[in-house]
Order: C-alpha cells, then sequence, then structure tokens
C-alpha cells in the first residue's frame, strides 16, 4: 500500500545545543527525539553536514567536531533514531564533493573512535569513468556513499547537481548519463539505498519527463523545492522579491503530471536553507498569523504528494529580527547591491527583500520557550538573532495549546496518515482550482464528496455553499458553522464533507 511520506528537514547546528557551547549537535537531536515521536514524522532529513566548514559568525570557523560533536555522538543519534522507527536522509553534493571533510585526513584526527573503519578504498566498480569525471571524484563519491552506509543510513538526496555541465539547468543527455551513472554506482554500493533528486531549478516539464520515464532508472523520489522562489524576481530571486502570487501557484500544480502511482515518490518542499521562510515572503506577518500558517500548512500537506517539513515551520516561526546589513553574515551583501545598481535597480529595494530573502532567516534557532536564546542554549554565545515572533510561537507555548499551528500540524499527519494513495488513485477523483484567489481541492468518493477551501489571501472572498456540506475541519479557532457557508474570511480554511445522492 502506497502512503504519503512526512520528512522533516532539520540542521543539527540549529535544532537544540546539548553540551551549552553556542552551537547544535548531534547529541541534541538525540535528547530531543521525542518531540519527532510526537510529531509522527517519518524521517528526518539531515543537510551536507561534512561538505564543508563554514563561516558561521563574523570571521570565525568552526570545525566539524566544534558545530556538531564527534562520529560516536553521530552514530548513537541515527541509532536511536532507527531505533523508534524514525529513518534517516542525508543530503549528498554534488557540486562540492570533493570539500567533503570525510576525505579530508585531518578529518581521521578530529573524530573519535576513528573513523577510517567507516570509509573504504573500492576500485572494484564495473562502471567506467566519465569523460566530465575524474577518477578522483569518482573516488570521493564513493567513499561518503561508504560512510554512511556503515553506520546504517540508507537513504541518500543528491544536490546541486544542476549545473555540473552547464548554466541552464535542463536535464540534457550529459546530465542524464551522469545522474544515471551515479544511481547505479550507489546502488552497487549499497543495494538497499533510495536514492532522490532535489532540486530549486527544474520546470514541471523536466519533472513530468523524470517521473514518467526515469523513475528507479535515474532517481527512486524527487523533492520539489522551487516553491521556495515563488515571489522572487526571476532574473534575481535570491536578491530582490515580488509579492506572492496565487496563480502562480495554481499553474504549477496544474501543469504537474505525476503518474498516480508515483504521488506519493513526488516531495513538495515549500522552504529550504537557500532562502528566507516563505512564512514571512508569501503571507502577511502583521495579522493572522496562526491562520495564515496554518491555511499553508493545509494546503502543502492536504494534497496527494509527500511533504518535506522544514524545521520551525511547524510553529509558524517567521523571519529573523535583523535590523543591519551585518547580521546577515553574508560577505558578498555589497558586491550583489553594487551590481544591482549598476542595473538600475533601486538599492532600498534590495536592502529591504533581502530582510526576507536571505538564507539567515531560514537558519535560525529553534526556539523551545520564550526564555534567553529561546532556550536553544544556556550558553552566553550566541551567533544569530532570534525570529521576530519568538515570544509567542515556540514549542512550550504552542504544545500546551490544542489549537496551536504545531498540533494543527500533528493533527494534519495523523489524518494523513490513513490515507491509502493506491486506493484514492483508483476509486477517486481529484480536481484542483484557483478560483477568486481560493484554492478548491474537489475530491469525489463513491459514497461521499469531500471539498479543501483554502484562501491564502488576507481579504474575506464570497464564497457560496449550501446545508448540505458539513463542516469537518477549519483554520479559524472556535468558529461555529451552523448556517450555508457565504464566504471565507482572510485565511480561512476548510475541510467540508457531502453525502452523494
Amino acid at each position: 500500500m502506497s502512503k504519503k511520506l512526512f520528512l522533516y528537514e532539520v540542521d543539527p547546528l540549529f535544532f537544540y545545543d546539548a553540551n551549552n557551547d553556542g552551537f547544535g549537535d548531534f547529541k541534541g537531536l538525540s535528547q530531543k527525539i521525542n518531540y519527532f515521536q510526537y510529531l509522527n514524522i517519518d524521517a528526518i532529513l539531515l543537510p551536507d553536514i561534512f561538505n564543508q566548514e563554514e563561516i558561521i559568525a563574523k570571521d570565525v570557523q568552526i570545525s566539524i567536531y566544534d558545530k556538531y560533536g564527534n562520529l560516536k555522538q553521530l552514530k548513537k543519534m541515527i541509532d536511536d533514531f532507527q531505533k523508534n522507527n524514525i529513518d534517516i536522509y542525508v543530503q549528498i553534493d554534488l557540486k562540492n564533493i570533493l570539500k567533503s571533510m570525510i576525505l579530508k585526513t585531518s578529518f581521521k584526527d578530529i573524530f573519535q573512535p576513528d573513523i577510517s573503519k567507516y570509509i573504504e578504498e573500492d576500485n572494484s566498480s564495473k562502471f567506467k569513468i566519465l569523460n566530465w569525471n575524474t577518477k578522483k571524484r569518482i573516488d570521493a563519491f564513493k567513499k561518503i556513499i561508504n560512510f554512511w552506509t556503515k553506520l546504517n543510513v540508507n537513504n541518500f538526496v543528491f544536490i546541486n547537481f544542476e549545473q555540473l555541465y552547464d548554466k541552464n539547468n535542463k536535464l540534457d543527455k550529459k546530465l542524464l548519463y551522469q545522474l544515471k551513472f551515479l544511481y547505479e554506482l550507489t546502488k552497487e554500493i549499497n543495494h538497499k539505498c533510495t536514492i532522490g533528486l532535489r532540486s530549486m531549478l527544474f520546470n514541471n516539464k523536466t519533472i513530468n519527463y523524470i517521473f514518467q520515464n526515469l523513475i528507479n532508472v535515474m532517481c527512486d523520489f524527487y523533492i520539489d523545492s522551487s516553491y521556495s522562489l515563488f515571489a522572487t524576481n526571476k532574473q534575481h530571486p535570491f536578491e530582490l522579491q515580488k509579492p506572492f502570487n496565487c496563480k502562480m501557484l495554481s499553474k504549477k500544480l496544474k501543469t504537474l503530471k505525476i503518474p498516480s502511482e508515483h504521488n506519493w515518490k513526488y516531495f513538495i518542499s515549500i522552504n529550504n536553507n537557500k532562502i528566507g521562510r516563505v512564512n514571512s515572503r508569501w503571507l502577511n506577518e502583521e495579522i493572522l498569523i496562526d491562520e495564515s500558517n496554518k491555511c499553508l500548512l493545509m494546503f502543502t500537506n492536504l494534497l496527494l504528494y509527500s511533504t518535506v517539513n522544514y524545521y520551525g515551520d511547524e510553529l509558524g516561526l517567521l523571519r529573523l529580527n535583523i535590523r543591519d546589513k551585518k547580521d546577515f553574515f553574508d560577505y558578498e551583501y555589497n558586491e550583489k547591491k553594487r551590481a544591482l545598481e549598476f542595473n538600475n535597480y533601486k538599492i532600498d529595494y534590495f536592502e529591504e527583500s533581502q530582510k526576507y530573502l536571505s538564507k539567515i532567516n531560514a537558519q535560525s534557532f529553534f526556539i523551545w520557550n520564550d526564555k534567553k536564546n529561546g532556550g536553544f542554549t544556556k550558553s552566553d554565545f550566541c551567533f544569530r538573532k532570534l525570529p521576530i515572533n519568538y515570544l509567542t510561537h515556540n514549542w512550550e507555548n504552542e504544545f500546551n495549546d490544542k489549537n496551536s499551528i504545531l498540533n494543527f500540524y500533528k493533527n494534519l499527519i495523523t489524518i494523513n496518515k490513513n490515507i491509502d494513495l493506491d486506493h484514492l488513485a483508483k476509486r477517486q477523483k481529484i480536481k484542483i482550482q484557483l478560483k477568486k484567489k481560493i484554492f478548491i481541492i474537489k475530491i469525489i468518493e463513491e459514497t461521499n464528496q469531500n471539498i479543501i477551501l483554502i484562501n491564502l489571501s488576507n481579504k474575506s472572498i464570497n464564497k457560496k455553499l449550501n446545508e448540505k456540506w458539513k463542516v469537518i475541519s477549519s483554520t479559524i479557532t472556535n468558529k461555529k458553522y451552523l448556517k450555508n457557508i457565504e464566504s471565507l474570511s482572510p485565511y480561512e480554511s476548510l475541510v467540508l464533507v457531502k453525502k452523494n445522492n
């Protein structure tokens, strides 16, 4: 039976600091495993944590060990999650494969116990080396897959693969051959593994082609992060924003042609660590924060596809409280500004956009309470600003409120866990429409009709439904639905049902 999967994307660096040195760590994830059990997610999705040493605060370079912990703690974290039926997915940056700390000799000295037993030299592959790649790069890739396999990780997500040939982001024959090669090579090393691709850049035409021709040939699943680029400037998506338009989202969904048997292999991901949170960019930060965030969660989680929830979205966390450009820790900030000014863009437009688009907004601490550093760490060292709504939207407040965004998200997962996608594909008809800025999702069964109405705007919109429709879920807390539906309030979303005649 095919079922939707719910992945939770999290970087240990920002989730919880177990040793109070100011940085989140492997041990912190292990200590908070009850939280993931509470949400009832299927797996956590980790970044390519060994890709390179990053500059995370002013000019301070922090080593892998100082940031995350040692190999023993990593192994324990993986074991703890798997013992509790929560799987592990790891991302592998193909573009920067040679920068991985796993390949560096000093890496053996950083970690205890000795990492050498987790790395294999493997020259037995039957696959020829491609012209675009050196033997050194192939050997590096094999070492990384072997490393994770020996830690009992069997789910890999390839990222940054689009531009290995050119800058057109097209699935040309060379790139296709390259990805098929890496798919087969990975399966040769770990025959139990599943392999996914993740991209912000592929359009629906390319995605449809993948699902119609290349599933189980080039990848086993696909994570679509292109949603995060909505409401951005097409030429400068990471520098300049523009107003959110529901029509873009509607067009995206209408032109998706995923075969029904593969629905669960397509993952919607609206947030990621490359660009600011869509909660602040798509929605209104000043009014109806809870209702608007519930709308967004309902939209992404009540479709037939699997989802990737980015940490903090289930709390409704917004952008960081950034007041000065130095808080962005972006050493290309002035260069970007000059380039845009040269192309006749207003500087004020760029500076205001960066408050929302800068990726630092998506790299906030997870907020556990309204105390110092949001309960993330007891350390006096703090390398991030806090979200602008951390005093109200934190785990402690929302866990104890049955009507919170957190518990709304948990309930959505619970509802979806019981849906058999094979049954839906064979016995139901599903239609998605956009009328007057209201998304209408119709699900027609043998005995019932279900309709989901989602108002992703900050205005009331007329929508009449007769009394035969019964409301079974709403994003508006404690609202009574005793009469015919006449309109939807700002950010009001409903799930309704009626019996077929």
